[in-house]
């Protein structure tokens, strides 16, 4: 499973670097591309703009029948500011620019499964695919609207 998550997570990483190298966020004074997995970085006093955060729900059976194949599901959460934060564009703008990235970003739908454990990516011979975006939530917050869309991912358990 977390091997799926990884690739997702990393597919759309650099899918995002080569689309749109601009958008970019600073880490524990590193600067990357604007994506990160929730569960695993540091947490935030605010909600960052500008940023693709994952958050992921528990693995099931993608069938209902077998353990083979599994789905999980990653909400994309996403947001923008005021003029400040979004570069004179109004936030519906940049907001609607990061809707219609995010989809560009998640074709094509499949990638190469690999392990990130190591100092390279390790193909791991199977296949990780999803669902393209489906619109979520919407909020607004002290003047930042808030954006999410659900991605269904699924893979081929891992053998321990």
């Amino acid at each position: 499973m977390q091997a799926a998550k990884d690739t997702f997570f990393c597919t759309l990483r650099d899918r995002l670097a080569a689309e749109r190298p601009e958008w970019t966020m600073s880490l524990d004074g590193v600067e990357r591309a604007a994506v990160m997995v929730c569960e695993n970085e540091r947490a935030h006093e605010e909600d960052p703009t500008g940023v693709y955060c994952l958050e992921w729900s528990a693995a099931k059976s993608a069938d209902g029948r077998t353990d083979s194949l599994q789905a999980m599901v990653c909400s994309v959460t996403y947001a923008a500011g005021d003029a400040q934060t979004t570069g004179a564009m109004s936030r519906g703008r940049a907001l609607g620019m990061m809707e219609q990235t995010l989809r560009s970003i998640c074709r094509p739908n499949v990638t190469d499964k690999c392990a990130y454990d190591g100092d390279a990516p390790q193909p791991l011979g199977a296949k990780v695919f999803w669902t393209l975006p489906v619109a979520g939530k919407k909020s607004e917050d002290n003047g930042v609207l808030h954006w999410s869309a659900d991605v269904t991912v699924y893979f081929y358990a891992e053998v321990a």
